[in-house]
């Protein structure tokens, strides 16, 4: 619950910053998922004025920035973001098939935990600004001691024509970073540990 509260505090902070001022792309998003019970925090941007190693420079810089955003976010902020977040996971499902397909999710993942929202926002009642920051310096600073980072590139065939695009030509993994351009992804999993 913490990286989700995190995702809502920087989430119009990061548009501000890349499409309204910085006016890098033309959609500019941020927010988080959940695969397979895995949270991951999203941060997107795609561009026709910038390519992709700039964005990705610039996205990168606007977390290592992050700390200053929550240094400025004042008690009373931080609880108003809480008691939303707390809000949206205890509204009820308008429809049957949403209820269901969380249900699902819980019995594919082998958990069951079917009040999975309710205990979610009793964390986040529980989760203070302090929280907050240490899961930031932990999990997304470039030398936070758990930060796990990929990034996803695409370029325009025209750039790739050009010869611009695609970065480097070779894959290489040193245990923990894996760079270049990936041309056959099925390889390449099977060649990594799962965790």
């Amino acid at each position: 619950v913490t990286a989700e509260l995190f995702s809502q505090l920087v989430e119009q902070p990061f548009y501000e910053t890349l499409r309204t001022q910085q006016q890098l792309g033309y959609l500019v998003f941020s927010g988080m998922r959940v695969t397979e019970g895995i949270p991951s925090l999203l941060f997107i941007v795609q561009s026709n004025v910038a390519d992709p190693e700039t964005l990705a420079d610039r996205m990168l810089l606007f977390i290592e920035s992050c700390g200053k955003i929550l240094e400025g976010l004042r008690q009373g902020e931080f609880e108003s973001f809480v008691a939303g977040l707390v809000g949206k996971k205890l509204e009820r499902e308008k429809r049957l098939e949403q209820q269901a397909g969380r249900h699902w999710e819980e019995i594919s993942l082998g958990e069951y935990k079917y009040d999975r929202p309710q205990k979610e926002a009793a964390l986040l009642r529980q989760l203070t600004k302090q929280n907050v920051v240490s899961f930031y310096r932990s999990f997304l600073l470039s030398q936070g001691p758990s930060r796990r980072l990929l990034t996803t590139q695409v370029y325009p065939q025209k750039m790739m024509e050009g010869g611009r695009g695609g970065g480097k030509e070779e894959v290489k993994i040193d245990g923990t970073r894996v760079e270049g351009v990936v041309g056959d992804e099925l390889a390449l999993r099977a060649s990594l540990s799962k965790y």
